[in-house]
């Protein structure tokens, strides 16, 4: 019907409202006019994409706010499509999505009715008249089954739906065919078909409410890295959509819009809310990754596209349908085997049970069908695939992405953490606290004048707390020759006034056969407090010593603790000495400690933790500790989250300690639950089929036990649901107006 003069629709590329007398564009389609707020909408907007699940008004370009997510009974019914970001590719985005649509509810509603009234005559009495009718019910439910098998289209997830109406549809021949025939098992086959009919249609109908929450969500997930950008080629800049965005190519984005690919940004000085649903702005750092879902909330991001369309960090788990987490990962495979091949095996024995006890042909199919249906249940795989893709829900909201499903199975089975402290549980900026000479003749600020000398060009954190505290004292460089760097160790050289100099670790001086016996309880002293010590050798003699404080970062101790409640042994591996590391162990209650393990070796000493049978994580940043996380079981990189990796990595937008512990325990529980829900839902079904294959129960009980235990699941996946904040939901973000020009 068409709008009334100065009605208000909305844009169906981004929501904005529009007035239907006086929208800027219009396309004609076969469903209707569709009116846009501009020229770049109607470009960027396929027939194929769906109006959005809000209408914020994101013409305002309100900021990201986290509200409250509206109750379950509110939300909207998931569009049949969401938007894509690779239109050519038809694996992008899980296009074949089940949705409750009216067409779906009306399908599903014949077949519960048409068996749920077939078992209510059962009242009426044995007349072959009421048999007559119970059976024309039943055959009408299961002519709904057939017809939503062939039009409603197949979540990935879901079991195939031919398979889930085989039972109902086989009842429902088995019934026509007794009374055709005049069996006088004809009402009880009837009975049997019209349970199925029932319960299939009930447990259908509760898939779709339990897992509406997170469609909803995947939805507005594919809806807000649908943005348009700006492709910059030399001086150029056009508005492209978002799935003709390349990787190797460079694109710009501007304040208040969000950014559609993962890119490595040309230059500093930007600002933006570096993940979807992220409350704390970051700034933009040369060189560094930035995901897409990062909001523009300052100045202007440039860079080189690492990731696009199904690749992106935050859609590779969620969006594609292919890499899905609740369709690849080794749970959801398993759930779809359990519903499957469990099935098909528990139609299989029944009949061959009961031949045993000499049934007839047609009692052997119902109670083979009967026990099929218990366990061919949408919920079986429904409900474990929904508390994954909850946990993976969970871990985007802050900023944690998993490369793989292998990635997200490795985190949730990990026994160990390292931690490699610098830059994770420490802050890795330490500052000069100590300069203490051991020579008569020679004062400290020639001591840091000599460390400055060897360290003043590198970029370690070390070296800058040396340049801080000369810079502080007003101490000059020595102008120290022949330099050379010894990782892990130290640095070597030849001082102004030509003595041989050595800074670095005790290791080093020891190899240099320089004896520091008068000074070593000094030296444990300050380790003890947790304290880096730099030993300052010059011509062959101990020249004096340098202490270094570092803190804790903030979240540290609360990092340590989320691993202790999976059961996860945290573990500290460090170049640094026992004493310091010790120090840094008692403060966060961690008793597995690796001390003076130089970079180098490293790896292999991860290595080592893996042949011994754990599987190990470790936690680091990948500029200073990539040979070590590649060595990992389970590779956590802080800051890494949208830059090049590989499979089976986990990765950080930003740089808290406390996420990477909270990537395992997401994992960790969501499998959990995911396990549990499998088995509160298959239980049930499977106890009856086995009663019902051997002779113990009627039929009929196998689909009330399937239903039974699809029930509870879902009662558990509700309890669980809100169970803390690490769940809270982004939905009612306002997203940002389309660019309007380059």
């Amino acid at each position: 019907m068409p709008a009334p003069a100065g009605a208000s629709r909305g844009c169906v590329a981004c929501g904005a409202r529009v007035d239907a007398l006086r929208a800027p564009a219009v396309a004609a389609t076969e469903a209707g006019l569709r009116y846009f707020c501009g020229e770049l909408c109607r470009l960027g907007w396929t027939a194929e994409a769906p109006p959005p699940s809000r209408a914020p008004e994101v013409a305002q370009a309100a900021p990201l706010l986290a509200l409250e997510p509206e109750p379950l009974d509110e939300l909207p019914h998931a569009p049949p499509t969401a938007p894509v970001d690779d239109a050519p590719s038809r694996s992008v985005v899980a296009r074949a999505r089940p949705v409750a649509s009216d067409f779906d509810g009306l399908l599903l509603g014949v077949a519960g009715g048409a068996g749920a009234l077939a078992v209510a005559m059962a009242l009426l009495g044995a007349q072959p008249a009421v048999i007559t009718a119970r059976v024309a019910l039943v055959v009408a439910g299961g002519a709904a089954f057939v017809a939503r098998a062939a039009t409603v289209a197949r979540d990935p997830v879901d079991v195939h739906p031919l398979l889930t109406a085989v039972a109902p549809v086989g009842l429902c021949l088995c019934a026509l065919a007794a009374r055709l025939s005049g069996q006088t098992l004809a009402p009880e086959f009837v009975g049997v078909a019209g349970i199925v009919l029932a319960t299939s249609s009930l447990l259908a109908a509760l898939r779709h409410r339990v897992t509406a929450r997170l469609e909803a969500e995947r939805d507005w997930l594919a809806r807000a890295l649908s943005m348009p950008a700006r492709r910059v080629h030399r001086s150029d800049a056009a508005i492209v959509a978002a799935h003709e965005i390349r990787a190797g190519e460079h694109i710009r984005v501007t304040d208040g819009e969000i950014v559609p690919a993962d890119v490595i940004a040309a230059d500093s000085g930007a600002t933006v809310l570096p993940w979807l649903g992220a409350t704390a702005p970051a700034p933009v750092v040369a060189g560094h990754p930035v995901v897409a879902g990062a909001r523009v909330r300052s100045g202007a991001v440039e860079g080189q596209v690492v990731a696009a369309g199904r690749d992106r960090a935050l859609g590779r788990l969620t969006l594609d349908a292919e890499r899905r987490l609740d369709v690849a990962s080794s749970l959801g495979r398993g759930a779809r085997a359990v519903a499957e091949v469990g099935g098909l095996a528990a139609l299989g024995v029944t009949i061959l049970s009961r031949i045993g006890y000499g049934a007839r042909p047609s009692e052997m199919v119902v109670a083979g069908l009967a026990t099929l249906a218990a366990l061919v249940s949408p919920l079986t795989v429904a409900l474990p695939a929904a508390h994954l893709a909850r946990g993976l829900f969970a871990a985007q909201r802050r900023g944690i992405t998993y490369t793989s499903s292998d990635a997200f199975d490795s985190a949730a089975t990990a026994t160990t953490a390292v931690f490699l402290p610098r830059g994770t549980l420490v802050l890795g900026e330490p500052e000069v606290v100590e300069i203490e000479s051991a020579l008569e003749g020679v004062e400290p600020d020639r001591l840091l004048s000599w460390a400055l000398g060897l360290h003043g060009d590198g970029d370690s954190a070390t070296a800058r707390a040396i340049a801080r505290a000369a810079s502080t004292r007003g101490v000059a460089t020595d102008p120290v020759r022949s330099v050379a760097a010894l990782p892990g160790l130290g640095a070597r050289g030849v001082a102004s006034d030509g003595g041989a100099l050595l800074v670095g670790t005790r290791a080093l001086l020891l190899e240099e056969r320089v004896s520091m016996a008068l000074f070593e309880q000094r030296v444990l002293e300050l380790e003890a407090l947790g304290r880096t010590v730099l030993l300052i050798s010059r011509a062959g003699r101990f020249a004096g010593l340098i202490g270094l404080q570092d803190g804790l970062r903030p979240g540290a101790r609360a990092a340590v603790q989320h691993l202790f409640d999976i059961g996860v042994e945290p573990v500290l591996l460090s170049s640094e000495a026992r004493e310091s590391c010790e120090s840094v162990a008692r403060a966060l209650d961690v008793a597995h400690v690796r001390p003076e393990v130089l970079p180098a070796e490293q790896p292999a000493e991860i290595t080592r933790l893996c042949e011994a049978g754990a599987k190990v994580a470790v936690i680091g940043c990948p500029e200073a500790d990539a040979a070590t996380l590649d060595a990992a079981s389970v590779p956590v990189a802080l800051g890494a989250a949208g830059s090049h990796l590989g499979e089976g990595w986990v990765a950080l937008v930003g740089d808290d300690v406390r996420d990477a512990s909270l990537s395992l325990l997401i994992a960790h529980r969501a499998r959990s639950e995911a396990m549990v829900g499998l088995l509160l839902s298959a239980i049930p079904g499977a106890i009856a089929a086995v009663a019902v294959g051997i002779g113990r129960l009627p039929p009929l009980f196998a689909p009330l036990a399937g239903l039974v235990g699809g029930a509870v699941a879902a009662g558990h996946l509700h309890v669980t649901r809100d169970r803390d904040d690490l769940l809270a939901t982004p939905w009612d973000l306002a997203l940002p107006p389309r660019p309007d020009g380059p």
